[in-house]
């Protein structure tokens, strides 16, 4: 059975995403519940031993030669293709990361970050705000959620035949009113358990 699948994500990740379902025959289309506009902050000052890159919105010419540490095999393709060098890469968030041996992390961020790991100064590079145009189509089946500030967006607009996707379990706790049958969470999060997580969702 052929479903309806909403991805969330902020532009530009969410056209790639839809084209790459479209092109598996996957019924698939972009609805960002939030939008990134970058900032021209101040780093803060002082000696770091490395970054930490939670999001590709944070990375940007203005970051510094430090080695990073990436949350996803995605963020830290983009960081490799601006030049940085990548010493870990976490598959499953920052809970993932081992950061124990580093004393002073620089952490370039969104504004108001849902958590600062430790050890991390916080430099916010970007910030995301509700996407006034954002409306979830009637037909919808799947709502594909990568965020936590995400889900805080579209939970009002779930409707009980739909099923939600969420990229880590974080996510997905704070939607834990859902009924546990609709709610799904990817083994990793990145673009292959997703993907295999909605072909498994249209076969049913």
């Amino acid at each position: 059975m052929v479903k309806t699948v909403a991805i969330t994500c902020t532009k530009p990740r969410c056209d790639d995403i839809v084209a790459r379902l479209q092109s598996k025959n996957i019924d698939a289309y972009a609805m960002p519940a939030l939008t990134v506009r970058a900032l021209d902050t101040i780093k803060p000052s002082g000696d770091y031993d490395t970054m930490l890159i939670t999001s590709a919105h944070a990375i940007h010419e203005k970051l510094p030669q430090l080695p990073a540490i990436a949350v996803g095999t995605h963020t830290a393709r983009l960081l490799q293709k601006s030049g940085h060098t990548v010493i870990q890469t976490g598959e499953k968030g920052v809970d993932d990361l081992d950061l124990s041996p580093y004393t002073s992390i620089l952490y370039p961020c969104a504004t108001q970050p849902t958590s600062i790991p430790e050890h991390c100064t916080p430099w916010s590079v970007y910030e995301s705000v509700p996407n006034p145009d954002f409306k979830i189509h009637d037909q919808t089946d799947i709502i594909v959620c990568f965020s936590i500030k995400g889900a805080a967006q579209l939970s009002p607009s779930i409707v009980s035949t739909q099923n939600i996707i969420c990229l880590s379990r974080a996510i997905a706790d704070t939607l834990s009113w859902l009924n546990a049958d609709r709610l799904a969470v990817c083994d990793q999060p990145d673009y292959d358990s997703l993907e295999q997580l909605l072909i498994e969702a249209s076969q049913k």
